[in-house]
């Protein structure tokens, strides 16, 4: 096979569901679950796991990268949204829902990635979505001058850690919109 040819349907088919199964089962039970049972719940034999992913490593990798891009996909959809400072909120709460459903996996994923070319660039690209949403706030008078994309993040991180334990995403939310509160330009 050439590197110019496309993986088949069926194949992209499986590493999607792979992706999708593997989200579920380690949402359930951290990253060190069961390998099998992600083949299992994708309805394809280890061996299909083993030829998308040749271990626990590069499956988190990838699921790490597929969620970084779904992220970093909605900010920049959200570049187009009528209100600057709605959609930096609207991003930083799928941040905060992120951060919270992916503790520890990214940890683990940069762990069992190291020396592994995944070359995971996760924190660089949500570094940069969020720069490009503060930006487009600032020229909106949408946020106070001071505030920076990096505050943002962190803020939002420190939510995401502190609601952690909680189940619902209804405190986090809350928090959010507290903080934000306090970084949006006075009416």
């Amino acid at each position: 096979m050439t590197a110019d040819r496309a993986p088949r349907s069926d194949a992209q088919r499986n590493r999607r569901a792979v992706l999708a199964a593997a989200e579920e089962v380690f949402a359930a039970g951290g990253p060190g679950a069961s390998l099998n049972e992600v083949a299992r719940r994708a309805g394809v034999g280890p061996g299909t796991l083993y030829r998308h992913f040749p271990g626990r490593g590069p499956l988190l990798a990838a699921l790490v990268a597929d969620r970084i891009d779904r992220l970093t996909e909605r900010g920049r959809d959200l570049l187009a949204a009528p209100s600057a400072g709605d959609g930096l909120a609207e991003w930083l709460a799928a941040f905060v829902d992120h951060a919270r459903a992916n503790q520890g996996l990214g940890g683990a994923a940069l762990l069992e990635a190291a020396g592994h070319e995944a070359g995971l660039d996760c924190a660089d690209r949500i570094r940069a979505a969020a720069e490009a949403l503060t930006a487009r706030a600032h020229r909106a008078d949408a946020v106070r001058p001071a505030v920076r994309a990096d505050d943002l993040l962190d803020l939002a991180l420190g939510i995401a850690l502190a609601t952690a334990a909680d189940p619902a995403p209804d405190r986090a939310h809350r928090l959010l919109a507290l903080a934000l509160a306090g970084v949006r330009t006075p009416a």
